[in-house]
C-alpha cells in the first residue's frame, strides 16, 4: 500500500506548483475520475487482442496499473453495478441477484460515492453508472444523476428501413412478489447500425460533452471530486457512427473458432437470448458466418467509438492541469461472449461472461501489469485506501494494492448467477447448480491451464472428483463467511 500512495503526502505541494490554469485553492485529497463501460470485456489491444482498434485506452493502460485477471462478481449490468458500488458481494446472504436498485435493496449501506461525499468529495454521475439514474440519487450524488434524453434506438434509420427491420419482441418473467407470469413487449430495431453522424448524435457523445463541462466546473472547486462517467456502448444494439465502422475491414475480422457448446456441458448452462430474440437480424441467418462477422464488426466499431470518447475525456483532464492529483479508474461491468460456443452476451458463469478490464492510473505510481486474481468487488476498498479514508465495515472486498505475503494473496474469486454459484482459482473455474433443497444438480469444471477456451467440461470425470469437492467446499466456506 505504501509504495502506491506516498504521493498523497505531497499532494498539496504538487497541486500548488502544477499548471497555473486555475486559481482554485489546493485540497489534500486526490480527485477520482471513474469511467465504467457497459458490456466491455478485455477485447482491447492492451489485453492482446490485435484486431481491435483501441489506441486511447491502450495508451491509458500503458500509464496505469492494469489488472489482467479482473472479474465481475455477477454477469449482468444491474446487480453488478450495485455490488461494486455498495461493496456487497453477490454470494452473500443479503444480496438478491434480481435487485435493480441499490438504494432500495441496501437503504442503510453507504455506496462508494455516498461515502466519498460524506468525506468531503463533490460527486457527479453522468450516463449509466448505476443501472438507473434514480438509484441512490442525492444520497450518493451532490447533484441529480444525469443522463441525456434518448430517442428510439434506431433513430437514424429511414422509414423504409424502420418498417423492414421492426421487430416486436416479447419475453415473460415471474413477478416474485405475486408469483404471476407477466409478459413484456417492446420495440427493438436491427442489431447493428452505422449512420454517417457525429459522435454526439448518440448518447455516449452527449455524455462526453456533459462530462467535459463538469470537469471544467470541478477544476474550480475547493473540494476533491468523484466524477463517474458511464458509457453505454458496446452494449447491444451495436450502433456507432460510420467512421468507426469504416475503421475495420470485415474480411479481416477473425471469428471464434469454437462455435459449439462445451463438450459434456450440463443442461443448466444456457446462452443469453438477448441478441437472438430481441433484435432484428437484418435477414442474416443467426449464428451464420456472416452473422458472426457482422456482430463482431459492430462490437468492435462500438469499442473504437468509446475509445475515442475516453481519449477525449482524458485529454481534458490533462488540459485542465488535473493529471497530477487525479486517480483515474477504467473498468467494464462484466464480460461478454463474442460468438464463442455460439453465444452472444453475458448471463452465465463461463469465463468470457465474467472477465472484464480494470485499470487504475495513480499519480506517482509506476505503470505495471498485475496478474493476480481480482474482482470488481475490490474497487470500493481500494479507492478508500488510495484516498486515505477508512473502509466501511460492510464492504466485502479487499484493497488491491495492499502489501500481501505470498501465502496471503487471495487464491480465488467468487460469482453468482441465476441459481448457480462459481469460483475461479488460478487453474480452474468451477460452477454448480442446486435445487430448492440445496442438492447439486449440475456442475462445470474447466482447467484453464489445459483448456483456456472452456471447450470440455471435466466436472464429471473421476480423476477430477477431489478437485470438484474441494472447490465446492470452497464455495460453501465463502458463502458462510459472507453472512
Amino acid at each position: 500500500m505504501f509504495k502506491y500512495c506516498t504521493y498523497i503526502l505531497s499532494l498539496m505541494l504538487i497541486t500548488s506548483i502544477s499548471t497555473g490554469c486555475t486559481s482554485k485553492k489546493p485540497h489534500s485529497k486526490p480527485n477520482i475520475l471513474f469511467i465504467i463501460v457497459d458490456d466491455l470485456r478485455p477485447e482491447l489491444g492492451c489485453y492482446g487482442v490485435n484486431q481491435v482498434i483501441s489506441p486511447e485506452i491502450d495508451k491509458f493502460a500503458s500509464e496505469s496499473v492494469m489488472f489482467e485477471r479482473a472479474y465481475a462478481q455477477i454477469p449482468i449490468c444491474m446487480p453488478s453495478r450495485v455490488s461494486l458500488l455498495t461493496g456487497v458481494h453477490p454470494i452473500s446472504k443479503s444480496f438478491d441477484a434480481d435487485l435493480k436498485r441499490g438504494d432500495k435493496d441496501f437503504p442503510n449501506l453507504e455506496t462508494l460515492p455516498e461515502y466519498l461525499k460524506k468525506k468531503g468529495y463533490y460527486t457527479i454521475s453522468n450516463g449509466k453508472v448505476f443501472h438507473t439514474k434514480e438509484d441512490s440519487d442525492l444520497k450518493s450524488w451532490s447533484e441529480p444523476a444525469w443522463r441525456p434524453e434518448t430517442k428510439p434506438v434506431n433513430n437514424f434509420l429511414d422509414e423504409d428501413s424502420k418498417n423492414k427491420y421492426q421487430r416486436y419482441s416479447s419475453y415473460t418473467y415471474i413477478d416474485k412478489s405475486t408469483q404471476e407470469v407477466k409478459k413484456v413487449e417492446g420495440y427493438r430495431g436491427p442489431f447493428v447500425e452505422s449512420p454517417d453522424v457525429p459522435d454526439n448524435a448518440y448518447v455516449d457523445g452527449m455524455i462526453l460533452e456533459k462530462s467535459i463541462q463538469d470537469l471544467k466546473k470541478l477544476s474550480q472547486k475547493n473540494a476533491p471530486f468523484f466524477l463517474a462517467v458511464g458509457f453505454n456502448k458496446p452494449h447491444l444494439p451495436f450502433y456507432a457512427p460510420k467512421k468507426y465502422w469504416d475503421m475495420y475491414n470485415p474480411d479481416s475480422i477473425r471469428t471464434a473458432d469454437n462455435r459449439y457448446f462445451p463438450i459434456n456441458a450440463p443442461e443448466q448452462l444456457k446462452p443469453s437470448e438477448e441478441l437472438k430474440n430481441l433484435y432484428h437480424h437484418k435477414n442474416i441467418e443467426y449464428n451464420s458466418d456472416e452473422f458472426h462477422k457482422t456482430a463482431l464488426h459492430g462490437y468492435y466499431a462500438c469499442i473504437s467509438y468509446i475509445d475515442k470518447l475516453v481519449g477525449d475525456l482524458l485529454n481534458e483532464v490533462k488540459e485542465l492541469g488535473l493529471e497530477e492529483n487525479t486517480i483515474v479508474v477504467l473498468l467494464g461491468d462484466h464480460g461478454f461472449h463474442l460468438g464463442e460456443h455460439n453465444m452472444w452476451g453475458k448471463h452465465n458463469t463461463l469465463n468470457n461472461a465474467l472477465i472484464t478490464p480494470l485499470m487504475f492510473k495513480i499519480p506517482g505510481t509506476k505503470a505495471s501489469k498485475d496478474t493476480k486474481l481480482s474482482g470488481l468487488i475490490d474497487i470500493y476498498p481500494t479507492i478508500c485506501n488510495l484516498v486515505g479514508i477508512a473502509v466501511p465495515e460492510h464492504v466485502h472486498g479487499r484493497n488491491l494494492f495492499s502489501e500481501l505475503s505470498d501465502n496471503e494473496i487471495p487464491d480465488a474469486v467468487f460469482f453468482l448467477w441465476n441459481g448457480q454459484e462459481a469460483v475461479k482459482t488460478n487453474q480452474y473455474l468451477y460452477s454448480e447448480w442446486k435445487d430448492k433443497e440445496g442438492e447439486i444438480i449440475g456442475q462445470m469444471l474447466f482447467d484453464h491451464f489445459k483448456d483456456p477456451n472452456e471447450n470440455n467440461n471435466i466436472a464429471y470425470r473421476e480423476e477430477y472428483k477431489t478437485i470438484v469437492e474441494r472447490l465446492s467446499n470452497l464455495l460453501k466456506k465463502k458463502k458462510n463467511n459472507l453472512k
